[in-house]
């Protein structure tokens, strides 16, 4: 990927996919947090595309984070 100017940057551990008690409650850690904090930086920087392995998109938690960086006016 690298070749064609694509960089992989894993953020799983911060704002990987299931997590107990919901992920919107899980938004509210440090972690989750933390990790956001490095998505919004690089978003500012670079064009970001966010994978998951969910196949139905009614249950993945990409959803919780496009709607925060879209409060934040990154689309």
């Amino acid at each position: 990927m690298e070749n064609h100017g694509i960089k992989y940057i894993f953020l799983g551990e911060s704002l990987g996919g299931f997590v107990r008690g919901g992920y919107e409650r899980y938004m509210e850690t440090q972690r989750f947090k933390d990790g956001f904090k490095v998505l919004v930086e690089i978003a500012g920087k670079e064009v970001v595309a966010l994978m998951c392995k969910e196949r139905n998109i009614r249950y993945c938690h990409r959803r919780f984070i496009v709607r925060r960086l879209e409060s934040l006016g990154i689309n």
